[in-house]
């Protein structure tokens, strides 16, 4: 996490801060590497949307929100189906999930097992229930 905040503050900059986006973007990758979802998110979206002077790389960007997903981060959920064509309040269209299925990982079902998003915009996982008597 501490590494999440430098990306920031290098990104972003701060009262004594100077913005240096190729640091924070080392410092984003770092935090990426720990499997910190926030970071991964914001590199997927840099890398999409060719943010803090990186170029334009889609396929890149993807592949982090693609593993933010995976992690539970509902934002981005959001950004892929903002990319994919489907409406992430509505759910996903057949369409979006096979384009989302990658690794003969089915997505639908687990997207299925998250019910809603906590305060920190991470996916809930649905309550398992107990068969047992």
């Amino acid at each position: 996490m501490a590494c999440y905040r430098l990306a920031l503050l290098n990104l972003h900059g701060a009262e004594g801060v100077v913005i240096n986006q190729t640091k924070g973007l080392q410092y984003a990758t770092m935090a990426a590497k720990d499997q910190f979802p926030d970071s991964i998110f914001l590199l997927g979206e840099a890398y999409y949307q060719g943010l803090h002077g990186l170029k334009p790389d889609r396929t890149k960007g993807l592949q982090y929100l693609q593993q933010g997903f995976q992690l539970g981060h509902a934002g981005c959920l959001k950004s892929l189906c903002n990319y994919y064509g489907c409406n992430a309040m509505n759910g996903m269209t057949s369409e979006g999930l096979l384009a989302l299925q990658t690794n003969s990982v089915n997505l639908e079902y687990e997207l299925s097992q998250y019910t809603r998003i906590d305060s920190s915009g991470r996916l809930i996982p649905r309550a398992r229930r107990s068969f047992l008597r």
